[in-house]
């Protein structure tokens, strides 16, 4: 990890939320930096991270969601031994531990749904720090984001349900340092 991951989206803050490889090729050949693949496929991993590196994109691999593989610490240590990825996504605290140990970039994930799960999710994050908060519905974020970040100091994703350039640029206006979406038109 060369540099953080604020650092490298300064260029372009949108990143390519894909629900499952079908979309990978469309994502390679637009300007996001990063894909966050969200259903991935065990027997298809050489050839994601292949294809990524050829077209200098960051692949996020969400650990919960992946097929074939269980999300736990072998898988883990399986991706990064094999350079596989270059982070994972997470709901899980453990998981975001050992894959920067693994020297991963991270991750974690939060619904926010309400008070509850903002409580929650502040309690998780002090106890270990990953490179980014994803916080979705996305168009929550801005709610809850002055809360979150009093709290803690760790950069902000905002991903889910944006639709628009607007969506995306007010989202960046309130502090979010990039916005995952599966909204193809906004990788360009």
């Amino acid at each position: 990890m060369d540099k953080s991951l604020e650092e490298y989206f300064e260029d372009f803050n949108v990143i390519a939320g894909i629900s499952d490889d079908s979309r990978l090729e469309k994502a390679l050949y637009s300007k996001v930096l990063a894909v966050f693949l969200l259903n991935a496929k065990l027997n298809k991993l050489n050839d994601y991270a292949r294809k990524c590196k050829a077209h200098d994109k960051m692949l996020f691999l969400h650990l919960d969601l992946m097929k074939g593989m269980n999300s736990d610490k072998e898988a883990i240590k399986f991706l990064a031994d094999n350079n596989l990825c270059d982070g994972i996504i997470t709901t899980h605290r453990n998981l975001v531990e050992y894959a920067q140990k693994m020297g991963l970039y991270t991750v974690q994930r939060i619904f926010v749904l309400d008070s509850g799960t903002i409580k929650n999710g502040i309690k998780s994050l002090k106890k270990v720090r990953p490179d980014a908060v994803e916080i979705l519905p996305g168009l929550m974020t801005p709610h809850f984001l002055k809360e979150l970040s009093i709290e803690i100091k760790i950069p902000f994703i905002a991903g889910g349900l944006i639709r628009t350039q607007e969506e995306v640029n007010e989202l960046l206006d309130d502090g979010v340092f990039a916005v995952s979406t599966s909204e193809d038109d906004l990788w360009y």
